[in-house]
């Protein structure tokens, strides 16, 4: 199974506490709940996501396998290319992404 090292992720002091008891009453560890937040998200937003990599590949001149492993690996997608058709509500949610 793969793992992603998350260091330590800052919370509000109030949100550090709700953790901790949602953990304790749910009978996970702070560990397993965090790693069950996560699965829990990315199956919620992996439609939304797959088009966001889709739109974002063909932007840059890719194809969606080519994009997926440059963004997996950390890598920039480079330059869009200039005569790509801007689809407007994509590009919101690209900044509604960028924003959070």
């Amino acid at each position: 199974m793969a793992q992603i090292n998350l260091g330590s992720a800052p919370l509000s002091d109030r949100d550090h506490d709700w953790f901790r008891v949602m953990a304790s009453v749910s009978g996970w560890s702070i560990r397993s709940k965090v790693s069950g937040l996560l699965e829990s998200y990315i199956r919620e937003n992996i439609e939304v996501y797959t088009e966001i990599v889709d739109y974002s590949a063909r932007k840059h001149g890719k194809t969606f396998d080519e994009a997926f492993h440059l963004l997996r690996n950390g890598e920039s997608l480079g330059t869009p290319l200039k005569d790509f058709p801007v689809v407007p509500e994509m590009e919101e949610k690209l900044n509604g992404l960028a924003k959070k």
